[in-house]
């Protein structure tokens, strides 16, 4: 039974539903869309390149989790930052989307990259790239207020997202053993190495 689709939000909004739910096994578009109930055709006629949904999810999905720092970023300058607790939500939201959509379109990713290359490269760019981006401007606008001491933006957030990576892979890999994992959660270890509450207060 296929779904009536009226516009090009309905189609991503149907095919995100099916990759918060895919298997975690490689899948390639046009299952993706025939599991959402779409006709191929119907949606080619929204989307000349349907690869672009997957691009559009990316970016939906980098916004979604970019929300909270975005939120900080924009609050009125003499209002005091709760650090800790944004970058937690930060966190929650990261894990959330991989563990879902994000998961699903990556393996989805892995397919049609094999037919277009350049995908993975749009992915990127409208996904990971402009989530280190957003936390970037985030911790600058910390330094500037005064919230966090950092020698480096750039670096800081690179390790951050660094340590994200090792904590989701340890999570989607609980039956391997990792000697490297410390047991202490990443915001507590960036907060202690990288970025430095100002005057050792929380913030």
């Amino acid at each position: 039974m296929t779904s009536s689709l009226n516009s090009p939000d309905q189609a991503v909004s149907a095919i995100t539903q099916v990759l918060a739910g895919a298997e975690k096994r490689t899948l390639e578009l046009a299952d993706v869309v025939a599991s959402a109930g779409l006709e191929w055709s119907k949606v080619v006629t929204l989307f000349p390149d349907p690869q672009d949904i997957l691009v559009e999810i990316a970016r939906a999905e980098a916004a979604q989790a970019c929300q909270p720092l975005l939120s900080a970023i924009n609050a009125p300058r003499d209002e005091t930052w709760d650090i800790e607790a944004v970058l937690r939500e930060f966190v929650v939201r990261i894990e959330s989307n991989y563990a879902g959509v994000v998961g699903g379109l990556v393996r989805v990713a892995i397919t049609e990259s094999a037919k277009n290359p350049d995908l993975r490269n749009r992915i990127h760019h409208e996904g990971p790239a402009s989530v280190l981006a957003t936390l970037r401007q985030f911790l600058q606008a910390a330094v500037e207020r005064s919230f966090l001491e950092i020698d480096d933006v750039d670096i800081a957030a690179e390790q951050l997202i660094g340590l994200l990576r090792a904590t989701l892979y340890e999570r989607l890999t609980p039956a391997l053993e990792h000697p490297m994992s410390c047991g202490v959660d990443p915001i507590t270890l960036f907060l202690r190495g990288a970025a430095r509450r100002k005057g050792g207060r929380s913030v």
